[in-house]
């Protein structure tokens, strides 16, 4: 919404690298303001081949595949890349960053984050350097509304990584800081066994059975594990969330990942 005019020269910079035809701007369309500011920008810089797309407001979306299967209605195949189905995806900021570095000569020195979350003062969008403590930014948004926090997530409230302090440093990578209050944190460990309800395959984008990849990590039968698709989950944490045992899904789904890579690494040849 405030810097539409460079999104699109970065637009323009990408489609000329890669000889693409069109570009999609996927917004949900619950933002409306955002679509017509957008749509303004293009009709004044006569942009024929860059078109908005209304998406449905809904999450998981913002993973390559479902924008892909979205907007341009393609099946992106498991373990492989956009470009396998003539497409290239990139984030706004990313995109912003392009046209700054060739245009300037300008490093990836900043970005734009969101601090969040229930147990925050100040709820906002922050543009922030890289190296920012994390402490400097929960300070510039008013602090805690309790006398301490529960958790303080880096990342999506679904997908984020708890932070053990706030002398973390932010990263190019950092999308979000979320600040949750004590009486919304469980207990560690604070899950009862799988009882079958079959909720988190309903609600899994890749239609998966999250249940049994959590299961099989938990028992440390990863090759099982691989079996049921841990290697191909986006990690959205929509089976967690539904999950009524409050089972640590994108927990035991993140340890399979890791045991199984280090599996498959140490069964590699040397030389």
């Amino acid at each position: 919404m405030e810097r539409p005019e460079d999104l699109l020269k970065g637009i323009q910079i990408i489609l000329k690298i890669l000889e693409a035809l069109n570009a999609y701007i996927g917004i949900e369309n619950n933002k409306l303001d955002a679509i017509e500011i957008v749509e303004k920008a293009i009709t004044s810089a006569k942009l024929r081949n860059v078109h908005v797309v209304a998406l449905e407001t809904k999450y998981p979306q913002g993973c390559e595949k479902q924008l892909i299967k979205a907007i341009l209605d393609r099946e992106m195949p498991l373990r492989k890349l956009p470009s396998e189905v003539g497409t290239a995806v990139q984030n706004p900021g990313t995109v912003v960053a392009i046209y700054e570095a060739l245009k300037f000569g300008k490093p990836l020195i900043e970005r734009v984050l969101t601090v969040t979350g229930p147990g925050i003062k100040n709820p906002q969008n922050i543009k922030t350097k890289l190296g920012t403590p994390i402490s400097h930014l929960l300070s510039f948004c008013g602090g805690w509304r309790d006398e301490s926090p529960g958790k303080i997530v880096m990342g999506g409230p679904m997908t984020g990584f708890a932070v053990s302090n706030t002398d973390v440093c932010i990263v190019k990578g950092s999308s979000g800081i979320v600040v949750l209050p004590p009486h919304m944190v469980p207990e560690p460990d604070q899950y009862s066994p799988c009882i079958k309800c079959g909720k988190c395959a309903d609600v899994c984008p890749m239609f998966f059975i999250p249940s049994m990849i959590g299961y099989f990590s938990e028992k440390g039968r990863y090759r099982d594990a691989e079996e049921f698709g841990a290697l191909n989950c986006m990690e959205c944490g929509s089976c967690a969330f539904i999950c009524p045992s409050r089972r640590p899904m994108i927990k035991f789904i993140r340890q399979a990942k890791g045991q199984i890579m280090a599996q498959k690494k140490k069964a590699m040849p040397r030389g």
